[in-house]
């Protein structure tokens, strides 16, 4: 709990600092509030002696991706892939810009579709 408390002071701080994508931050996330289905704990893991938040796992054509937040630094993110071997799963780096663009890419089809969602159960439930 300790580091999610962490990281929302930090982001917030950015977000003070930065307030188009705070704009946009707030946008996207009334998509995901707390009585969506989206909602759920969030894990931390140790990669490099830093601790990240796993904000969310998704696939990608067959392969299963990682959003990863720095605890302390909401600046510092990563996507990393999941890869099991010998029934273990192990998180490994993007092959090439290409695919951290694909990643990129399906995400924020995917944020806009949960946006656009959001926005037509409000307009209905307005009827």
């Amino acid at each position: 709990m300790k580091n999610e408390d962490n990281f929302i002071e930090k982001l917030n701080e950015y977000l003070e600092e930065n307030k188009e994508v705070k704009q946009m931050v707030d946008a996207f996330t009334s998509a995901f509030d707390s009585n969506s289905d989206e909602f759920m704990d969030i894990e931390c893991i140790e990669i490099d002696g830093e601790e990240y938040l796993i904000l969310k796992e998704f696939n990608v054509k067959g392969t299963t991706y990682v959003h990863l937040v720095n605890a302390n630094d909401p600046e510092d993110f990563m996507y990393r892939k999941i890869v099991v071997e010998d029934g273990e799963e192990y998180l490994y780096g993007l092959d090439s810009d290409a695919e951290f663009e694909m990643v990129i890419a399906y995400e924020q089809k995917y944020l806009f579709k949960e946006l656009k969602r959001k926005q037509q159960m409000m307009s209905d439930n307005e009827n």
